[in-house]
């Protein structure tokens, strides 16, 4: 059985996060797009002529370029999980702040804003993401870095990932490089892109399974229960493929600003 230790009580979510998330950082104000994608409804879907739909969102989605400062949901795209953490910390390991993947696309606990890797000069909202780039995931709500290291994850045995620093400030493991499945180095990240994470210093890949989830014969009544854990694995497979979902996004049709959920 693992324990697991709450870094600080419950907190409340700040009246300007909820129904828009247009409030969670003010570093960065640029477009989003990193993973498949969906998006929370931030207007009216309609106008007086025309109803907008699902799938003219999904396609003026696709097509939109991913720049520094995006606050995005990470979608595994095997277990359709979406990376996840929360004022958790592992109870064994590091002891740091813990990273899950969760079938719940709506939690705000799984919203990331990316940033330039450690030591890179600092980027602007309207720089793009790009293939290879080394970029820092920086969890919105607690400001921890994802982050990785030699520590045994508590199921599957391979390397723990973790929630790291203060502030977003932490140290290079919390470095990902970005390795586009389908697109060259130095290519422009798009709504569309499937990609792997390699962490830089120990060159596994961010990755989930359902073979390894928490339940109650392995971690009896703990707070994630029903979570998946969330590894870095030497090998490049279809566990450490991942899509964007774009969370903070403004898409123009009809001459009007819409975002909705996928």
């Amino acid at each position: 059985v693992f324990f697991f230790f709450k870094q600080k009580t419950a907190y409340e979510i700040s009246a300007c996060l909820v129904g828009s998330e247009m409030c969670i950082r003010d570093r960065y104000m640029g477009k989003a797009s990193f993973f498949v994608i969906s998006i929370l409804i931030l207007a009216n879907c309609y106008d007086d002529e025309h109803i907008v739909t699902k799938e003219e969102i999904a396609k003026e989605v696709d097509s939109l370029i991913i720049t520094y400062g995006s606050n995005v949901r990470l979608q595994n795209q095997n277990t359709k999980y979406y990376l996840h953490s929360h004022e958790i910390r592992w109870g064994s390991g590091s002891t740091q702040q813990s990273v899950t993947a969760m079938k719940d696309n709506s939690d705000y606990n799984g919203l990331w804003t990316i940033k330039e890797g450690e030591d890179i000069p600092p980027k602007i909202y309207s720089d793009l993401v790009q293939c290879g780039d080394i970029v820092r995931l920086e969890h919105i709500l607690t400001k921890k870095n994802l982050h990785s290291h030699d520590e045994v994850a508590p199921l599957s045995g391979k390397s723990e990932v973790s929630c790291f620093g203060d502030n977003g400030s932490g140290d290079e493991g919390d470095d990902w490089v970005i390795e586009c499945q389908n697109q060259a180095k130095g290519s422009t990240l798009k709504g569309q892109t499937e990609f792997s994470l390699r962490h830089k210093i120990t060159n596994r890949y961010l990755s989930t399974s359902r073979d390894f989830e928490f339940n109650v014969r392995n971690c009896g009544n703990c707070p994630i229960l029903g979570q998946l854990e969330a590894v870095s694995y030497t090998h490049l497979t279809l566990p450490t493929i991942y899509s964007v979902q774009i969370s903070v996004v403004a898409v123009s049709l009809k001459k009007k600003i819409y975002s909705h959920q996928i």
